[in-house]
């Protein structure tokens, strides 16, 4: 029994040693966010449409946000019926420089990336060069038979069983979301994934994949013929007027894309991200943007000009599982979909079609309002615990103020 105890107590001394470096690390590294009572070094710029005391209210709920949040810098824009009315960043984009974030700052945008993704997909199926119902297989060749057929449709629902990241020795995330792996190609990515089992039969369950996106990239680039970030380049990018998008290649890094940072404690202090590396997960993690051109992007596919206005709903319809119920996540096409309402207007709701997204160092949220013609697009360059912290919710009320303004 002493003997028991003796080893407990040796294990409990090594866990409080353990804590206590880590401690020792985080008030040695943890770098002070400057001014997070109040929207320190801000860059904005309103349409005539939005006028002051609605702008004033706007403002007032994205400095809650970055100060809840304790996120180094947040930065937002809004679109109405097609047009940009609101652009505003406010906090710093690096600390360490003292660098002032503006609405021109790319931030890695997470599984944002999804949504972007699913666009090009269904564009090209628009165009007839991808079937979603289609065995996979016929535009990835080198894709191993499985029990069950797998096709974009699945893919693109997160319904096909393609896991999700596991544990991996890769401090100090711990997780294959955090990998450092350089990959020469996309069909070199699948390597981490390709030779395992499906989780379950397609259709039959709904597990969210970000795998399931890179041999989604994988399709895209069998029906192209092009590698997967030229194809986002030329059929999204480009026609939308996106410049500032693209993938977040750390071998080719975009000048004045806000630094990396983790919220841990939220005390007005965050420590520096860890490096990683975003090539084995374009298509589901790994662009980089502003909030801008995602409002413009959400523009351009409420007017049509990405996808017809059929294959728009498509996308926007949650999908069923094979015994007739809606996945959990009320998933649809590269996007989830919510009613949203508001305790200032009893009795009325909104449909809200959005995804977030979370990387190493930074968050973002989408929201579309399809029947208002209303996108709010936020980034902020921190993570936080629970991932996503008040991204939703701020979205939201900024595209209610703005609805019913």
């Amino acid at each position: 029994m002493r003997l028991i105890l003796r080893i407990v107590g040796g294990l409990i001394g090594l866990v409080l040693l353990f804590v206590a470096g880590l401690a020792g690390l985080y008030f040695s590294y943890r770098l002070p966010v400057p001014d997070l009572a109040q929207a320190r070094h801000v860059d904005t710029h309103f349409a005539k449409a939005i006028d002051a005391d609605v702008a004033s209210n706007l403002r007032k709920r994205l400095a809650e946000l970055r100060r809840t949040g304790n996120y180094p810098s947040v930065s937002v824009a809004a679109s109405v019926n097609g047009v940009v009315v609101w652009q505003e960043a406010q906090g710093f984009a690096g600390l360490t420089d003292s660098r002032g974030a503006t609405v021109h700052t790319p931030y890695a945008v997470g599984s944002v990336s999804k949504a972007l993704t699913a666009a090009v997909v269904m564009r090209l199926a628009d165009q007839g060069r991808i079937d979603l119902d289609k065995d996979i297989r016929a535009y990835v060749p080198g894709f191993p038979v499985k029990s069950y057929i797998v096709t974009t449709r699945q893919l693109l629902s997160h319904q096909a069983g393609i896991r999700h990241y596991r544990f991996a020795l890769s401090p100090p995330t711990f997780s294959e979301f955090g990998s450092t792996v350089q990959y020469g190609s996309v069909r070199e990515s699948l390597s981490v994934f390709d030779a395992d089992p499906l989780l379950f039969e397609p259709d039959t369950a709904f597990s969210y994949s970000t795998f399931g996106y890179t041999l989604l990239s994988a399709v895209v680039e069998g029906a192209a013929g092009q590698p997967f970030l030229e194809v986002m380049q030329n059929e999204l990018f480009l026609p939308v007027g996106m410049a500032a998008s693209g993938g977040d290649d750390k071998l080719r890094p975009i000048a004045g894309r806000a630094a990396d940072y983790q919220s841990v404690g939220r005390d007005e202090h965050v420590l520096a991200a860890p490096e990683t590396n975003s090539s084995g997960k374009w298509a589901g993690g790994g662009m980089r943007s502003t909030p801008t051109d995602l409002a413009r992007f959400g523009a351009a596919l409420l007017d049509g000009r990405i996808v017809s206005p059929q294959t728009r709903e498509v996308m926007f319809t949650p999908r069923k599982l094979k015994n007739g119920k809606v996945n959990p996540q009320d998933y649809g096409l590269g996007f989830r979909i919510d009613t949203i309402s508001d305790p200032a207007y009893p009795g009325k709701s909104w449909r809200a079609v959005h995804h977030g997204g979370v990387a190493v160092g930074s968050q973002a949220m989408l929201v579309l309002l399809p029947e208002q013609n209303v996108v709010v697009a936020i980034t902020a360059n921190a993570t936080t615990q629970p991932p996503g912290f008040g991204m939703f919710d701020a979205a939201t009320d900024l595209a209610l103020m703005i609805v019913n303004r």
